[in-house]
């Protein structure tokens, strides 16, 4: 292990350099929403890959402590989405979850916390990566990353697509119970590499 930081050996040769992270546009609720919108992305196709990071809420009031967040692509509604994810929660002791759904109207995400939590329970984190998002050969392929701490602890990791090859001009994030909790934060980046 190197006691440089990557970015200098990258400045001196030593390393091939990370690509770097944009930021394009963030979105904080002021209020609750039904959904989270990023439109126009056709604007930003000098980015090979697009990230969204997250950290959201659900008003979900009953039935859990958290709540599924899902993404849909292009406006499409269809049963178009594919996914598959793999977690680990301390549910009476920890244990491993796996899932997949292959014909879904959306794909499903991870967990946010839910208002079913305490109040003071720290809302859910998600990472979401686009590949090659804006590439008319390919199937959008998404991978994410995400967890929370509020009743259940969940830790998980994820991946799906939308069969449809077409250049991703929207997206759209919402809670599969209840609508999406004011302060609940979506930033949009663009990865040039």
């Amino acid at each position: 292990m190197s006691p440089f930081p990557l970015g200098i050996l990258a400045a001196s040769g030593g390393v091939e350099a990370v690509a770097a992270y944009d930021l394009l546009e963030t979105t904080t609720l002021a209020s609750d929403a039904s959904s989270v919108s990023f439109n126009g992305l056709q604007a930003y196709t000098e980015y090979k890959h697009l990230q969204v990071r997250i950290q959201a809420r659900s008003r979900r009031a009953s039935g859990s402590s958290g709540d599924t967040l899902a993404l849909r692509i292009n406006n499409d509604t269809g049963n178009n989405y594919a996914n598959h994810a793999l977690r680990g929660d301390d549910f009476g002791g920890f244990r491993g979850l796996s899932f997949s759904v292959p014909n879904g109207d959306s794909i499903r995400l991870e967990t946010v916390t839910a208002d079913n939590a305490e109040a003071n329970e720290n809302y859910g984190s998600l990472i979401v990566d686009l590949l090659d998002s804006f590439e008319n050969s390919k199937n959008k392929t998404v991978r994410s990353f995400g967890g929370r701490n509020a009743g259940i602890s969940l830790i998980g990791l994820g991946s799906g697509f939308r069969n449809n090859t077409e250049p991703i001009t929207s997206l759209e994030f919402f809670a599969i119970s209840a609508n999406t909790a004011a302060g609940s934060k979506f930033s949009l980046y663009g990865i040039k590499g």
